[in-house]
């Protein structure tokens, strides 16, 4: 029976990863091949609900465990870590290490970030841990780098992006905030992470960058 729920989750996942990584190419394309874009949404979006079907509770889902008094803790490093790198990414883009207010954007920036975190680090991780926890925060850091450097390879912005240091902060990121997360037992704490890092690098932006789909 194991070995059913394996195989099932192992192609489950792996649709998920072929059919978001192919729809965040193509809805990028300047032409916009919707026909695919939609498709491979599709194809993503088909084990989410087969497996909410099975089991339909959305905190077991993304991988939210019950509150304990140590998450106090993760939280506290979550943000701080999260403040911290996006400090240093402000620095990096020669802006001011904090944003001097608040625009509009920043709400659908945090947005993203949570939505990217409660389907790769709470979806696919939390997925892919039932068979192993090391194997699920190496293919899920390794599944989210390809669809942030997707991003950057589908579309002409005129900028000069360093993809070999986008590759290697990402992964390392990633790699970190999913052993955080299996050791706090919670996908609050990359969540959480995650939407301070986009509050502190584009609190002050007043348009929505090239990268926001639209």
């Amino acid at each position: 029976m194991k070995d059913v729920q394996y195989k099932r989750g192992l192609i489950e996942s792996g649709i998920f990863i072929i059919g978001l990584l192919t729809f965040t190419y193509f809805v990028q394309e300047p032409n916009r091949v919707w026909i695919i874009a939609i498709a491979a949404l599709a194809l993503a979006i088909y084990p989410l609900v087969s497996q909410y079907k099975r089991s339909p509770s959305l905190t077991g889902f993304f991988g939210f465990g019950k509150w304990r008094a140590e998450h106090r803790l993760y939280l506290a490093i979550a943000v701080l870590g999260g403040a911290l790198l996006g400090m240093v990414y402000r620095d990096y883009l020669d802006l001011a290490i904090l944003p001097r207010d608040l625009r509009w954007f920043v709400l659908v920036s945090m947005s993203i970030g949570a939505t990217e975190e409660l389907l790769f680090r709470g979806y696919l991780q939390t997925r892919l841990a039932k068979i192993n926890v090391f194997f699920a925060i190496a293919i899920t850091s390794i599944a989210h780098t390809a669809y942030k450097i997707l991003i950057f390879v589908s579309h002409d912005s005129g900028l000069e992006i360093h993809f070999s240091g986008l590759l290697i902060w990402t992964l390392a990121f990633g790699l970190v905030i999913g052993w955080v997360k299996e050791k706090a037992g919670t996908t609050l704490i990359p969540l959480i992470a995650h939407i301070t890092f986009d509050l502190i690098v584009y609190g002050d932006y007043i348009d929505a960058p090239w990268w926001v789909w639209g």
